[in-house]
């Protein structure tokens, strides 16, 4: 009978791939909660860059640091681009980009990504900056 090791299985089959999976999606959802959150009226796209890689940042120290050698944390840049502006709005201090801000009625599309071991969860959002959910019926 041959015996499998973590490299034969799938990640569906392997708890311990699906749970960094799972744990890197975690990761992200909190982070992306955090960044949607700070998406107001005058909000600096560099300080909500700057949060959503700090969250996530801070988040993957709390997950398997009891286990040497698994590598975790930023596997793509927060990314916060407004109106006209496709995707990749990440910017460094003292880039042109690090001005802009938000305005009510803004258009905001929000990614980022985490990793735990290598295995990423990738996330993004949407979202018009002071819409108020609403229910359709």
């Amino acid at each position: 009978m041959a015996t499998t090791t973590e490299d034969d299985q799938s990640f569906i089959t392997n708890q311990s791939i699906f749970t960094k999976y799972q744990t890197a999606a975690d990761i992200c959802n909190r982070a992306m909660e955090a960044v949607i959150a700070g998406c107001v009226d005058g909000a600096k796209v560099i300080d909500l860059c700057k949060l959503g890689d700090k969250t996530i940042e801070d988040e993957a120290k709390k997950v398997y640091s009891n286990k040497k050698g698994i590598k975790k944390g930023i596997a793509f840049p927060t990314c916060v681009s407004p109106d006209s502006v496709i995707c990749h709005v990440s910017p460094l201090d003292g880039e042109p980009d690090s001005e802009i801000t938000l305005k009510t009625g803004s258009l905001v599309r929000i990614e980022l990504a985490a990793h735990v071991d290598g295995y990423i969860a990738h996330s993004a959002h949407t979202l018009k900056v002071g819409a108020t959910k609403v229910c359709m019926k």
